[in-house]
This record gives structure tokens, sequence and C-alpha cells, in this order.
């Protein structure tokens, strides 16, 4: 058992299914960036109190099961292979930092989901250091 760990860094681990993470009830913090992850499942199920949780840099194509953290207030899932992010934070009222950057999101329907998001302050779907998501490109995005 993990009960008293709090923050977790497990990046460049050729991880590639997020499991057995659920008796670590009090962990704030969770990097899994740099692996071949490609869903979440039920891997996060347990961690209600993780904060921080940043799965950068792996084979993503979807946020099913970020719903599970109702505590989350940092995501970075930038470098994944999102292709939308629409009814991915339902639950996540508390988010406030968000980076998707140098995803595939090419649509302006999930910045409209995103803005009924009342606590979430920064954004990124573009960042110098992960890159664009083609909705970046589209003449009036700003």
């Amino acid at each position: 058992e993990c009960t008293g760990l709090e923050r977790l860094l497990l990046n460049e681990n050729r991880i590639e299914k997020v499991e057995g993470l659920g008796s670590c009830v009090n962990l704030k913090q969770l990097h899994l960036c740099t692996n071949a992850i490609r869903e979440l499942g039920n891997g996060l199920q347990g961690l209600v109190r993780l904060e921080m949780f940043w799965i950068a840099e792996n084979m993503l194509t979807n946020l099913k099961g970020i719903e599970m953290l109702s505590n989350i207030v940092e995501l970075n899932a930038a470098r994944n292979q999102l292709t939308s992010l629409e009814g991915s934070f339902e639950r996540n009222t508390k988010l406030t930092t968000l980076n998707v950057s140098d995803n595939r999101i090419c649509s302006f329907r999930d910045v409209l989901y995103l803005s009924r998001m009342p606590g979430l302050k920064d954004v990124a779907f573009s960042d110098p250091d992960w890159g664009e998501n083609p909705i970046c490109l589209l003449c009036n995005y700003q």
C-alpha cells in the first residue's frame, strides 16, 4: 500500500496501462508523461485527492476516466492524439489550468465547451514546448 504517498513521478517508463494506484488515496500529484498509455480506463479510480495530473506525450485519443478526478486543478495532456474535449470535464469543476497543446483538436466546439467551465483560467492549445493543434491554424483563431 502507498497511503502516505503524495507525489508520484513515473515519466519515461514505457507504461501502457494506468493501474494499481487505487490504494494511493492521498496522492496529490501524478506524472505519467512520455509513456505508451492509450486510455485511462478506470486506472484513476480512488485518487480522490489528486490535484495535479500530467499525462503528456502518450497516445490518448480521449480523456475518458478523467471525470473521476473531482479535485483536479491542473491537467497537462499535451502531445497525445486527442481529437475532441467535449464531455471530458463534466465533474472536474475545480480545474483551473489545462494544457492540450500538440493534439489533433480542430474544432471551435471544444473552445465553446471549455468556456462553460467557470473555474478554468488557463488553457493552452498551443505551447512553445509542445506545439500546436490544427485549430491554431484556422484564420479566426487568436
